[in-house]
């Protein structure tokens, strides 16, 4: 579904990213974990095209290397930033309509009201009057009205309880199930991503320095003493 050949980003005139290799196969969750600095959000945003990078970025056997991000959003790529991008001054229901704004199912609202209940709750209400664990549904909820089939998430649980935490990935397990949206997630909390996950990738410096199936990176001491604390 989505794959990094020699992906290299940055801000300046030294990458962030060195020859960065990765993929997601359709349907699958797969984890990136590191250290601050590592390189993990410039990663997304060289995925989604937020910035520029060089090498080769592949979304369903089509090349989008140098697509703009509003061409690759409407091939399938959905994005969620760090700190959710929410527009705090619009309502729910109007930030819905900004990230469905290239659906035209009038029914979209109701797959995601549902599934998120809250949010039909609060569909009038300004998104800045939300809680965190609110508006980190409403960001998921906006972003997946476009149905995209390969979602970027970063950091879905900074600044959550891990009573919300652990409810939020729980729901994103189910969308991925019950859609099929294949997701790439970048995240601090390695054990409950891991758990949903079925691989991950470690990065270190913008490189790739350790990667399989989640299993063994939840069993690999390395990563425990990490990233678990154990």
């Amino acid at each position: 579904m989505l794959e990094a050949i020699g992906l290299s980003a940055g801000y300046g005139p030294n990458p962030v990213l060195d020859g960065l290799d990765l993929r997601v196969e359709e349907g699958e969750i797969v984890v990136v974990l590191g250290a601050n600095g590592a390189g993990k959000t410039t990663t997304l945003r060289a995925l989604s095209g937020m910035i520029g990078g060089k090498g080769k970025v592949m979304l369903a056997g089509n090349d989008i290397s140098r697509s703009r991000p509003d061409v690759r959003a409407k091939l399938g790529l959905g994005h969620i930033p760090e700190g959710r991008g929410t527009f705090p001054f619009l309502s729910v229901e109007d930030n819905l309509r900004l990230g469905g704004h290239v659906v035209k199912d009038r029914h979209a609202f109701d797959v995601w009201f549902e599934l998120f209940p809250i949010l039909a709750e609060r569909r009038k209400q300004s998104a800045g009057s939300l809680s965190g664990g609110e508006q980190q549904m409403l960001a998921v909820a906006r972003a997946l009205m476009a149905r995209p089939k390969m979602l970027l998430l970063d950091e879905p649980s900074m600044g959550l309880a891990p009573m919300v935490t652990a409810a939020l990935f729980g729901q994103i397990e189910h969308i991925n199930k019950q859609f099929g949206t294949s997701m790439l997630i970048v995240e601090q909390n390695a054990n409950l991503s891991l758990k949903i996950a079925s691989r991950g990738y470690v990065l270190e410096s913008g490189s790739v320095v350790l990667s399989g199936r989640a299993d063994e990176l939840l069993d690999n001491d390395g990563i425990r003493r990490a990233y678990l604390g154990s």
